[in-house]
């Protein structure tokens, strides 16, 4: 009897021990789910989008950013803040290719693979043969611009929701949304559907224009305001010199006037005047001004002057602000990333950032407190292919458009002889596709899958090609098992796609008779970007853990307490919450 009751205490005190288990369990749920109840959600969403920063400017050119605050003055530095008071993911990519301008905004606020979002490209091939850009609507006008060239444009191509499309659907229309950006597809793509205000530049005019579908003909008052002003001739003249002391440029590969482009006409070498060969503002300034730090200081002052026309952040029901800078990608093109003026963009930047964020501390109620911040990219860069050869001693260059082209025309001759059909049947190749003409393949009972697979075999031979693999073998799921072939898919729509999809070896760009660099490819060089959360909820920190872009739009969701985009994909940062 005696020896019955250690094993009754036993059971007795694990049953006891389970029940305070499952209590304490209890209690943290609760806990946890009165904290998400609860959790004070934003007045203002700030997203900052760097068109082709590449991860490694955030540490590469660190030691040269402001201080997270000066002692003295309490004024709040631009990145190393955001840096050092935020979530700093070091380990995030987007997970498709192309990595082009337009996938990488449509991906940001939607959460969405290309694969949903239809957002193929910077641009594609029609079933005619047309070449369409990914933000180009021709039943639209351009507002703003009496003969713009700038595009109109609207998200008529882009097929998932975004988070502003989202938050507008949970208050009811009363929350704002508003995105700006130079590049269209840089606004137009993280707008949404029918935000508040979407506006991007017109060169030509030097104003900010929209098109009819956000508006029956008038701008938004903020984009009048800035253009009445002329705003965008405010650096007209402008020097544009080495801020720092020499010593910091010597990270930085001299200049190589062979391999690199002129960004708008400023040339090689510093200082550059910004319009220095006109004698008044026009479209040459106005490229040249794009193509400038300054490009992105004028995008953080048209958002100034939207924060405080729009009253954003300024009642309980939260907005959203989206801008997108597009002055570092027309540049670096040009110089490449290793250049004196790749160092020389993001230091002014992160000045600019800095500017801002004290802008905000200053305007919106609770500060800074009431803000959630987001800064990432759309892509990253490749280096210039002739930098890469000469200093690492790796193959490196370009595979020309003629030389893929020639190749599929061959492939075409040998599967169906010198016809006309055949002739007419290559549309072109649009990075990182060669496109058929489907219509008169079908007409003419050319077998189509055939055909690609010839074409891919003959692409497969080029010096620089990785890899050429055919829209059947996508649709179908055949590619082998690798990351390369899960960015492909990702990437993939069987309605907008190409027939064959050629994919390049690391440090080739296509392309014919440029100079400088590129991106779109799968490479770490143009997946990994910066990506970082700063707000009241966000738990300080480096995060290893490995980050999607896709999972931007989620979280940001998760903050704001509203449902997700339709076709978001990415997960909830939630190790960062506190």
């Amino acid at each position: 009897m005696k020896g019955s009751i250690v094993p009754r205490f036993v059971a007795f005190a694990a049953c006891f021990l389970l029940v305070l288990s499952v209590t304490a369990q209890s209690r943290e749920v609760s806990r946890t789910w009165k904290a998400v109840v609860d959790h004070q959600k934003p007045r203002l969403v700030v997203v900052m989008v760097f068109d082709q920063f590449a991860y490694d400017y955030a540490v590469r050119f660190s030691d040269l950013f402001l201080p997270a605050e000066d002692a003295k003055s309490r004024k709040l530095g631009g990145f190393r803040y955001l840096m050092e008071r935020g979530a700093f993911y070091a380990d995030a990519h987007f997970s498709h290719v192309p990595t082009f301008t337009g996938p990488g905004h449509s991906v940001i606020m939607t959460g969405a693979p290309l694969a949903e979002t239809g957002i193929i490209g910077n641009s594609w091939l029609t079933s005619s043969g047309k070449s369409l850009n990914c933000v180009e609507d021709p039943a639209q006008k351009v507002v703003g611009a009496e003969a713009p060239v700038a595009r109109a444009a609207s998200p008529v191509n882009l097929r998932a929701s975004t988070v502003g499309d989202e938050l507008r659907l949970a208050t009811n229309g009363k929350a704002k949304i508003v995105a700006i950006s130079i590049k269209d597809r840089g606004s137009v793509l993280m707008a949404g559907h029918k935000p508040t205000a979407c506006v991007w530049f017109d060169p030509g005019s030097g104003n900010w224009v929209t098109s009819t579908w956000y508006t029956t003909g008038t701008l938004p008052r903020f984009a009048e305001k800035v253009n009445k002003e002329r705003l965008a001739d405010r650096w007209f003249g402008a020097k544009w010199d080495r801020l720092l002391l020499p010593s910091a440029y010597e990270r930085c590969s001299p200049p190589i006037p062979e391999a690199q482009g002129t960004a708008g006409g400023l040339g090689s070498g510093f200082p550059k005047i910004v319009g220095g060969k006109s004698d008044k503002p026009s479209k040459s300034y106005y490229d040249q001004l794009t193509n400038s730090p300054f490009g992105i200081e004028m995008t953080f002052e048209v958002g100034k002057v939207a924060l405080d026309s729009e009253e954003l952040g300024r009642d309980t029901v939260p907005d959203i602000l989206s801008l997108s800078f597009s002055s570092l990608d027309y540049a670096v093109h040009s110089y490449g990333p290793q250049s004196e003026e790749a160092l020389e963009f993001i230091v002014r930047s992160d000045r600019y950032v800095s500017d801002f964020l004290n802008y905000l501390r200053a305007k919106i109620p609770g500060g800074l407190d009431s803000v959630l911040i987001v800064m990432t990219a759309d892509h990253g860069i490749c280096p210039i292919p002739e930098l890469v050869k000469a200093t690492q001693q790796v193959e490196a260059g370009h595979v020309q458009t003629s030389a893929i082209e020639a190749a599929a025309r061959q492939a075409l001759r040998a599967q169906c002889g010198d016809t006309t059909e055949a002739k007419a049947l290559l549309f072109g190749y649009n990075d990182p596709y060669i496109f058929l003409n489907r219509d008169l393949a079908e007409k003419a009972g050319i077998n189509l899958p055939a055909v690609r697979e010839a074409i891919a075999a003959e692409i497969s031979k080029l010096p620089g090609v990785y890899v050429a693999y055919t829209y059947d073998r996508v649709v179908r799921g055949q590619l082998p098992a690798s990351r390369v072939s899960q960015l492909i898919y990702n990437g993939f729509d069987p309605s907008r796609s190409g027939d064959v999809i050629v994919i390049l070896e690391p440090f080739y760009l296509p392309g014919s008779g440029y100079k400088g660099t590129s991106h779109g490819s799968p490479w770490t060089y143009d997946t990994h970007v910066p990506l970082i959360f700063a707000g009241a909820n966000i738990l300080p920190g480096l995060y290893t853990t490995p980050a999607d872009v896709k999972d931007i739009a989620p979280t940001i969701s998760f903050l704001l307490g509203i449902g997700m985009p339709n076709c978001a994909r990415g997960r909830i940062l939630g190790e960062m919450f506190r």
